[in-house]
């Protein structure tokens, strides 16, 4: 068995069924699963525990734990250490899995076993129907996460020993952990690849997934997370890509003020624009994102390449 799936669970008894059925409907069954209640007040522990008596052992192994430290990364964390497989798979407890999803990775570990992170692309479906495909890419890293944020949780799986060996998720951080998390993975530079074939994970956005509906509701953990990924790129000497952040610090402030919060998306251009040696570049990349809502990655590695 090469692979193990952990999905840390919280309050989420009357929709985690949709997440537990895709696994079910895995065209492999040769991975392992851990579920980890993250102190529930609903019945959620007692879903996951009946759904564990109904498909253990005959389809694949389920543990099932819980974790009182509030939080996902914390209850991530509680999974990764009882993971006995050479990857993982970290999945959110409300998307869904594809029937190929698991047997593509499974089948890209086989043929490739000196690649430390598999990814490819999903498919995010807002609450009006809307769908985006959200991208995965091998191709300049350290970009694409920062403006794309191609680790996020939904769309790679690492090897164990890779997301021991960078310290697990930070458990300080209530949103935007996996891109914190995704920087630390490549600044430690795993070899990775792409698995071929069309997306298939469904990540499904509303108000109460962890993702978030919205920035403005994360803004304190979003300003917290890129001050804390310019820390890590400066302790690794990786310097350059600090304009980057700032770039995607920018972004956020025009977003803010897009989403209607004028004063916290004024707070934090000001503030970038003052600790910046390229105030009027930023500038220029503020009012773009102001006006188009988007496409701001591509002038940004024009002005600061």
């Amino acid at each position: 068995m090469e692979l193990t799936v952990v999905i840390p669970v919280y309050n989420r008894a009357k929709i985690v069924a949709r997440t537990l059925k895709s696994l079910e409907c895995q065209t492999t069954h040769d991975f392992s699963v851990i579920l980890v209640d993250n102190n529930s007040t609903d019945n959620t522990l007692r879903v996951l525990e009946q759904w564990r008596d109904k498909v253990a052992p005959s389809l694949f192994p389920v543990t099932v734990i819980t974790e009182k430290t509030p939080g996902a990364t914390a209850a991530r964390n509680a999974g990764l250490k009882l993971v006995e497989t050479p990857y993982t798979m970290f999945f959110d407890s409300d998307d869904e899995m594809l029937p190929t999803h698991i047997s593509d990775f499974i089948a890209a570990i086989k043929s490739n076993p000196d690649v430390e992170l598999f990814g490819r692309p999903a498919v995010s479906l807002k609450a009006n129907g809307q769908k985006q495909l959200i991208r995965f890419t091998t191709s300049s890293m350290m970009y694409n996460h920062i403006f794309h944020s191609i680790l996020s949780t939904q769309r790679y799986i690492a090897k164990t020993e890779l997301f021991r060996r960078v310290g697990g998720w930070n458990e300080s951080l209530p949103a935007w952990n996996d891109y914190e998390l995704g920087i630390r993975i490549l600044l430690a530079r795993p070899k990775a690849a792409q698995v071929a074939g069309k997306p298939t994970v469904i990540q499904y956005m509303h108000d109460e997934s962890i993702t978030g509906a919205d920035y403005f509701h994360n803004r304190l953990s979003i300003v917290k997370v890129l001050d804390l990924i310019e820390e890590h790129l400066r302790k690794a000497g990786e310097t350059s890509a600090i304009s980057w952040v700032n770039v995607r610090r920018i972004i956020m402030a025009a977003r803010f003020t897009i989403e209607g919060h004028s004063a916290a998306g004024k707070e934090l251009r000001d503030r970038t624009l003052a600790n910046s040696a390229t105030p009027l570049r930023l500038k220029m990349l503020y009012l773009q994102h102001r006006i188009m809502g988007r496409g701001t990655a591509i002038p940004a590695k024009i002005l600061f390449p």
